[in-house]
Parts: structure tokens; sequence; C-alpha cells
């Protein structure tokens, strides 16, 4: 993790002359696709731990039936 702190100061400035150039409307259209782009990968976490749940659960299950027979 101490890769990060030093590439965010070096990125800090450009980053910022960057996103000072943008007009309004540039400025709110990448707002808008940053808010999209978190809506669908939090949407694709939250499928993706509710499918690890269901399996586990689903294997947890076939595994006591696997015990009640026996």
């Amino acid at each position: 993790m101490t890769f990060f702190p030093p590439l965010l100061r070096q990125i800090t400035p450009t980053a910022i002359n960057l996103l000072s150039s943008l007009s309004d409307e540039q400025a709110r259209e990448l707002a808008d696709n940053m808010a999209n782009k978190h809506r669908e990968l939090e949407a694709e976490s939250l499928v993706g731990r509710h499918q690890s749940t269901i399996n586990d659960w689903s294997e947890n299950r076939v595994a006591s039936l696997r015990v009640a027979k026996s």
C-alpha cells in the first residue's frame, strides 16, 4: 500500500490542471459518467456477493441433505 501515497502526490497537479480546464458541461458529463459507473460497479459487487451467499447456502444445504440421508 506504500505505492499509492507517492502516486497520488505525483498525479495531483496534473489532475487539478485537467479538471480545472473542463467547461461546465464537460464537468457535468464527467460527474454523470462517474456516478453511472459507480452505480454499475456497486450493482455488480452486490450481485457477486449475493450470488456467493446463494452458492454457499446451496452447498451447505446439499451437504446437510447428504448427512441426513446417511
